[in-house]
């Protein structure tokens, strides 16, 4: 009997944190329509190499999106020939409340069909910017040119965001130079609150001492601050 929502969360979230399934959370969380709650916590779980009910959570998470009949063939059928003409039609009738978690989940079933990075970059950035985007970044399958292109279409005060991430999808494929060049760039282009702090951060606590001393002499500070607008 589930009396008392609060109470019961918080008895299932301690006997998850206390070593235990994670999937009656995800459930409940679901029977709320918390979508992006029980959504953040199947990720969470999936993400863990001794996940249990692997293919249960794995459902579990697709309802998060509450997909409509049909919706797996059509995504299927998008990564045949992905376009963004594609994209916003396969994405238009998706009701406001589950755009987040229905696009998460779309971008997940893409990359695992196999879809093109760069195609699932700009899909991932096209109307707001979703984890996924920065997930290809790291992984090294983006262009950094696939980046700057996105960069090139920023509003001025955010550019700075845009070629710090081109400086991280560079350094994921090994290129210092273009590290370097990128991370200038970004530097150059930041303002106040909104620069590319995070992909400083990134790159040099996992550079060598070469890129690190390289980053030193063009100016890129140990921690980036955006100058005043």
């Amino acid at each position: 009997m589930k009396e008392g929502n609060d109470s019961y969360l918080e008895d299932l979230r301690t006997a998850w944190v206390n070593g235990g399934n994670p999937r009656p959370l995800i459930e409940e969380l679901l029977r709320l329509k918390r979508m992006e709650e029980a959504g953040a916590l199947a990720r969470l779980a999936l993400d863990a190499a001794d996940c249990p009910d692997r293919a249960a959570i794995e459902k579990l998470l697709e309802q998060t999106g509450a997909p409509p009949p049909g919706w797996a063939d059509a995504v299927v059928d998008f990564s045949r020939n992905p376009t963004a003409e594609k994209w916003d039609a396969l994405m238009y009738f998706t009701p406001q409340e589950v755009l987040y978690e229905r696009t998460r989940n779309t971008l997940r079933m893409l990359r695992r069909l196999g879809t093109d990075a760069n195609t699932l970059f700009r899909c991932a950035t096209r109307d707001a910017t979703f984890p996924e985007a920065f997930e290809l970044v790291e992984s090294g399958e983006v262009d950094p040119e696939t980046v700057l292109e996105r960069a090139a279409k920023a509003p001025p005060q955010t550019k700075g965001l845009w070629l710090g991430l081109a400086a991280e999808a560079a350094f994921a494929r090994g290129d210092e130079l273009g590290t370097v060049r990128f991370l200038k760039m970004a530097c150059d282009h930041a303002v106040k609150g909104v620069g590319p702090e995070m992909s400083v951060k990134a790159i040099r606590s996992r550079a060598g001492s070469s890129l690190n001393e390289m980053l030193d002499r063009i100016g890129v500070p140990r921690h980036a601050s955006g100058r005043s607008s």
